[in-house]
């Protein structure tokens, strides 16, 4: 959230009093004061086998099925699979039931249901669509009020272990925000 994910690159991203990448939600630090945004819903979209977020085996807090449907997809180093396994291009409540049920193909994504601060704000999104609702246009309220960083201010990734950084900011903005 917040950067421009590119070609090129440089160490001042390091250099900006940003938090390191964590790997687990619960050991997420305080979130950054007054996160820039430049994108909406995460569940929507696609990553690729060789993407070292995705959630493969031998990762045991995964539904069975899905790991093995996954290997199969993921047999090629070029194949891409959707986030959502169920509704590929709707951002809706059925995202958290699919990390309920042991679904979830990015990794940080099924540990929200395993940490104690994430998981009832999970399980009241998967079982109650007008909460969901409710609460992500509260959050696109919030994300349209934040300045957008445009131009030499954006920062540009070099490479891709950089976007788990991305991902922990979007989960602290998540976590300070109660979305």
């Amino acid at each position: 959230m917040g950067s421009s994910i590119g070609s090129a690159g440089g160490a001042t991203g390091a250099t900006l009093g940003r938090p390191c990448p964590l790997p687990r939600t619960g050991a997420l630090p305080q979130p950054l004061p007054r996160p820039p945004a430049t994108r909406g819903a995460a569940p929507f979209g696609s990553g690729t086998s060789s993407s070292r977020i995705l959630t493969v085996l031998p990762d045991n807090t995964m539904d069975l099925g899905l790991a093995a449907q996954l290997l199969k997809t993921c047999s090629k180093s070029t194949a891409m699979t959707f986030l959502d396994q169920n509704i590929s291009f709707m951002v809706d409540y059925q995202f958290f039931r699919q990390i309920m049920l042991q679904k979830g193909i990015l990794k940080i994504d099924q540990e929200l249901t395993l940490d104690k601060s994430s998981t009832p704000i999970v399980s009241g999104f998967a079982t109650n669509e007008n909460a969901f609702r409710q609460s992500f246009a509260n959050a696109m309220i919030k994300m349209a009020s934040v300045d957008i960083v445009v131009g030499s201010a954006r920062e540009f990734r070099k490479y891709c272990g950089s976007l788990i950084q991305q991902i922990g900011r979007v989960a602290r903005f998540f976590r300070k925000h109660r979305l």
